[in-house]
């Protein structure tokens, strides 16, 4: 018996794989640009800012991550959702 998966399992494997690593590219991403808008925040408006802008960019998270996903695939053109 082989130690690698039947192919079609592994093509499987490996797009979980890269979808998992998009998203977790977008996450940390993500998580930067909040830490940092934190830093910078001196006021309580500033940081309930940050919050929102966290959380409404979280919210989009799983589109940024397929529309990046797509880029690598050689996409060139912007989807018609993307406008």
């Amino acid at each position: 018996m082989s130690a690698t998966p039947p192919m079609p399992s592994a093509a499987l494997m490996e797009a979980s794989a890269s979808e998992a690593l998009e998203l977790w590219t977008c996450a940390c991403g993500l998580w930067g640009d909040y830490l940092t808008s934190l830093a910078g925040a001196v006021t309580p408006m500033a940081v309930m800012e940050a919050n929102t802008r966290l959380m409404a960019e979280s919210l989009d998270l799983c589109s940024r991550a397929a529309g990046l996903r797509l880029q690598h695939a050689g996409l060139k053109a912007p989807l018609l959702a993307d406008t």
